[in-house]
C-alpha cells in the first residue's frame, strides 16, 4: 500500500540541526549596544545586594572579629601597628572596625558587613571596566562580571564582614590600577591612585599582590619613573613595617617546599576554573577557551600598532594570580595554624583564596572568550550554556551558604545569645575580669563584656531560659587553663558532683594527648550543662573563678586522674 497525505516525520538529528541552523542565523543579526550592556550591568548589581543580605541576614561576629573589637582599641599605636596572626599589617581593618565599634558597639552587625558587600561590588564593577578597556565585548564583559558578583564560591569574604580585609585591598588595589594606566595620564590621577593603593595596602596582605599588579602594569604602559612613583612609597612603608614589626613573628616557620607550592597553585587554578565553570570537568574547557582565545587574539593582532597595550593591565592581574598563590603557599602550605592544623596544597582550594584567584583571572577569561565568540559566532551556543551553568552554581552556593559549617545561621544565633546572656549574669559581676567566654573559634572576657554592657554598646537578646542561664554560667565559673608548680593534694573522683570555691584548680593528667576533656556544671536550679570538649594539648587544667560553683568531671578512659590543687602558675 502506499502511505497517503505526507511522510515520516524528521528525527532528532535533523531537528537539532535545524535549531543550531536557526540560532546560529539569530546570532548573526544581533547587535546590542554596549551602553545597554553597562545597564544589564548595574541591574544585576542592584540584585546581587539583596541575594548578599538575604544570604547572610543572620551573620553575626565570630572568630578574629572579637580580637579585632576586644584587642585592637583605636587609640593604641600598637593596635595599628602589631601584625594580625604573626604576618599581617591591617590599619586599615583597625580604623573600620574601631570606628564602628565606637558607633554603635557589638550591635547592627550589618553596618560592619556593608562596607565589605559595597568593596565586592565595587570590584565587580572594576573587573568588568577593565574587560571592556581590554576590547572585550560589553556582553561577554557582563557575564563574566556577573558571575564575579554572585561568586558563591568564594561566599567567604562576601558574607563575612570581616573579609573587607580581602575585599577592600582587591578593590582599592584595581581602583589604583585604573588610575596608573589611564589612557590620559594626569597628576591628579596618579595621586588618587597613590591614595588607593595606600588603602588598599592598609587592609591586609592583597594590597602587597595589587601594588606588584600596578608596578608591572605601569612599567611595561609608562616607564619605570611612573612605575616607581605608584610603588616605591608603598613598598619602603610595607617593608618598613614587616622588618620592624612583623619579621620573626612566627615561632616555628615551615615554608613548604617548591613541590608543594606548584601544587598549592595547580589546586588554586583548577578550583577556580571548575567553579567559575559550575562543574569541575568543564573547567577543563573553560580554561582550553580561554588559553585558545587569547593566543588567537595574540597571533591575529600581532604587528598592529600598540596591539599589546590593551592586554597589558589584564596579563598583569593574571600575573597577580600566580603571585598571590605563591605568596599565600609559602605562608600557608606547611606552617601550622595555631600551632595545630597544617593546610597542606588543599588549603588553596578555600573560599577566601579562590575568590582573589578568580578576580584576577576573570579579564583574561573574558578577552578570550570574546574573541573566541567574535571569530566564530558558533562558540556562543557553548560559552552561554556554560556561562549559565556557572552563574547558577555559584548563586545556589551563595544563597545555601548557611550549608557551611562556620557560617551555619543557628551557630551564629547562639554565639549571639551566649555574649548577650553571660554580659547580663548575674554570675559576670563575681568573677575575675580575666575568665572567658568561650564562644565558637573565639573567647572574650567577662571584664571586657562588662564594660562593652556597662557602656551601653551590647543589647540583650530575650528569651533568656533556664538552660541558657546556666550555659553562660557555665563559661564564667571555671576555664580551661596551662597550670604549672601545682600543688595538689586531693585525688577527684569521676562522675561526683563536687563544691568549689574561687582559687580551686583541678588538674587533669591523661593516658593519652588525644584526649578530650571538658566538666559539667551544675546551676541552682539543678540544670546540668557541658561546655565543649577541648584537646587536652590545649590546656591540662581546670580553674574556677566564681565564688561557688558545683561540677563534675566525666568517667573518660583516657583521662588516668583529677586531683584538686590550690597553688599553680597560670599561663
Amino acid at each position: 500500500m502506499v502511505e497517503v497525505g505526507g511522510s515520516n516525520p524528521p528525527g532528532p538529528t535533523i531537528l537539532l540541526s535545524r535549531y543550531i541552523r536557526i540560532v546560529l542565523q539569530s546570532l548573526k543579526t544581533i547587535s546590542l549596544p554596549e551602553t545597554l550592556a553597562r545597564r544589564v550591568f548595574i541591574g544585576v548589581l542592584a540584585i546581587a545586594v539583596v541575594v548578599i543580605y538575604a544570604a547572610s541576614s543572620n551573620m553575626y561576629f565570630h572568630s578574629d572579629e572579637w580580637s579585632l573589637l576586644q584587642h585592637r582599641p583605636l587609640g593604641s599605636l600598637s593596635s595599628w601597628l602589631e601584625p594580625h596572626n604573626e604576618v599581617h599589617w591591617i590599619p586599615g581593618l583597625v580604623f573600620l572596625y574601631g570606628l564602628l565599634f565606637n558607633l554603635v558597639g557589638v550591635d547592627h552587625y550589618w553596618l560592619y558587613h556593608l562596607p565589605g558587600v559595597a568593596m565586592h561590588l565595587l570590584a565587580a564593577w572594576l573587573l568588568r571596566e577593565i574587560m571592556v578597556r581590554a576590547r572585550a565585548d560589553g556582553w561577554t564583559a557582563t557575564a563574566c562580571a556577573t558571575v564575579f558578583a554572585f561568586y558563591g564560591t568564594g561566599a567567604q569574604n562576601i558574607v563575612w564582614a570581616i573579609q573587607v580585609g580581602f575585599t577592600g585591598s582587591l578593590a582599592m588595589g584595581l581602583v589604583q590600577l585604573q588610575c596608573a594606566t589611564h589612557a590620559v595620564p594626569t597628576r591628579r590621577r596618579d595621586l588618587a591612585g597613590l591614595a588607593a593603593g595606600a588603602v588598599a595596602l592598609s587592609f591586609g596582605v592583597i594590597g602587597v599582590t595589587m601594588v606588584l599588579v600596578v608596578g608591572l602594569a605601569t612599567l611595561v604602559l609608562r616607564g619605570w619613573r611612573a612605575a616607581f612613583f605608584q610603588t616605591a612609597p608603598l613598598g619602603v612603608t610595607y617593608l618598613v613595617w614587616w622588618f620592624t614589626f612583623a619579621r620573626g613573628g612566627l615561632s616555628h616557620p615551615d615554608y613548604g617546599t617548591p613541590a608543594l607550592w606548584a601544587e598549592w597553585i595547580w589546586q588554586g587554578f583548577a578550583e577556580v576554573f571548575g567553579s567559575l565553570a559550575g562543574w569541575a570537568p568543564l573547567g577543563v574547557l573553560l580554561a582550553a577557551v580561554t588559553a585558545i582565545g587569547f593566543s588567537l587574539r595574540v597571533r591575529d593582532q600581532f604587528g598592529a600598532a600598540d596591539w599589546w597595550r590593551p592586554l597589558v593591565p589584564v596579563l598583569a592581574l593574571a600575573c597577580g594570580a600566580v603571585a598571590f598563590q605563591l605568596i599565600t603557599a609559602i605562608g600557608r602550605v606547611a606552617q601550622p595554624l595555631g600551632g595545630i592544623v597544617v593546610l597542606g596544597p588543599a588549603g588553596a582550594r578555600s573560599s577566601r583564596y579562590v575568590y582573589i584567584v578568580a578576580a584576577l583571572m576573570l579579564p583574561l577569561i573574558a578577552v578570550a572568550a570574546s574573541y573566541v565568540t567574535q571569530r566564530w559566532r558558533a562558540a556562543l551556543i557553548v560559552l552561554i550554556p556554560l556561562f549559565a551553568l556557572g552563574l547558577f552554581a555559584n548563586v545556589r552556593h551563595l544563597v545555601l551558604i548557611d550549608t557551611v559549617p562556620a557560617l551555619k545561621s543557628a551557630l551564629q544565633m547562639r554565639t549571639r545569645e551566649l555574649v548577650s546572656d553571660a554580659a547580663y549574669s548575674d554570675l559576670i559581676d563575681l568573677v575575675p575580669a580575666e575568665s572567658e567566654v568561650r564562644l565558637p573559634y573565639f573567647s572574650v572576657t567577662a571584664g571586657w563584656l562588662r564594660a562593652v554592657r556597662d557602656q551601653g554598646r551590647l543589647p540583650e537578646v530575650g528569651g533568656v531560659t533556664a538552660t541558657r542561664n546556666a550555659e553562660a554560667e557555665a563559661q564564667l565559673a571555671a576555664k580551661f587553663v596551662v597550670a604549672k608548680d601545682v600543688e595538689c593534694h586531693e585525688p577527684i573522683e569521676p562522675g561526683v558532683v563536687l563544691d568549689f570555691v574561687a582559687g580551686d584548680i583541678v588538674r587533669i593528667t591523661p593516658k593519652s594527648f588525644d584526649a578530650s576533656v571538658s566538666f559539667t556544671y551544675v546551676s541552682e536550679d539543678g540544670i546540668r550543662v557541658q561546655p565543649k570538649p577541648v584537646s587536652i594539648l590545649s590546656f591540662n587544667a581546670v580553674q574556677v573563678g566564681a565564688p561557688h560553683a558545683r561540677l563534675m568531671f566525666p568517667i573518660d578512659a583516657k583521662v588516668a586522674q583529677f586531683e584538686r590543687c590550690t597553688v599553680a602558675r597560670v599561663e
